[in-house]
């Protein structure tokens, strides 16, 4: 599930044009929910 995810958004930064900001937001936020996903 999380590797789908992760291959999601590696996609998507391909795909398409984003601010690298961003792409650093949503990868922190990513790291985040696996931790919460693997602490529960």
């Amino acid at each position: 599930m999380v590797m789908m995810m992760v291959v999601g958004m590696v996609v998507l930064m391909i795909d398409y044009d984003v601010d690298e900001d961003e792409v650093m937001m949503m990868v922190v936020g990513m790291v985040v929910e696996m931790v919460i996903i693997s602490a529960d």
